[in-house]
C-alpha cells in the first residue's frame, strides 16, 4: 500500500490535469468562438465556463498570457504558480538543474512550438 503523502500528492497532480485540461478546452472553444484568445481568463466565464478553476497544486489563480505579437492571437501560455505559489512569470528554471516543485519555478501547462526571443525572463 502506498503512503498517505504519496496518494495526496498523484490526487493533487490528477486534480491539476483534468482542471488544467478543462481550462485548455475552454480556451480552444473560445478561440473557435472569436478567433483569437481570450485577454484574460475571465473572458471565459460564465458562457463556457460558470467559474475559472483555480489550481489545486497551490488553491490560486493560474498564469496565463495571450501571445498576440507572435501570430493571429490565438497562441497562449498557461502555466501554474508551482507548489510555492509564487508567479514566476512562467519561469521553468535550467534545465540541468530543474527540479519539480523547485523554489522560483513555475510549471508550464501548454508549451508554445515557438516562443519569441525575450519574450520570457
Amino acid at each position: 500500500m502506498l503512503p498517505p503523502s504519496l496518494l495526496v500528492g498523484g490526487w493533487t497532480e490528477l486534480r491539476q490535469s483534468i482542471e488544467s485540461t478543462r481550462l485548455m478546452l475552454a480556451i480552444e472553444i473560445y478561440i473557435a468562438r472569436e478567433g483569437r484568445a481570450p485577454t484574460l481568463l475571465d473572458d471565459l466565464t460564465p458562457d463556457i465556463l460558470p467559474e475559472v478553476p483555480l489550481d489545486p497544486l497551490n488553491g490560486q489563480t493560474w498564469g496565463y498570457r495571450r501571445l498576440s505579437q507572435t501570430s493571429d492571437g490565438t497562441m497562449y501560455l498557461l502555466w501554474s504558480f508551482g507548489e510555492d505559489g509564487v508567479n514566476n512569470n512562467c519561469y521553468e528554471g535550467d534545465e540541468k538543474k530543474w527540479n519539480y516543485g523547485e523554489p522560483g519555478t513555475d510549471n508550464w501547462i501548454n508549451k508554445p512550438r515557438y516562443i519569441p526571443e525575450g519574450l520570457m525572463r
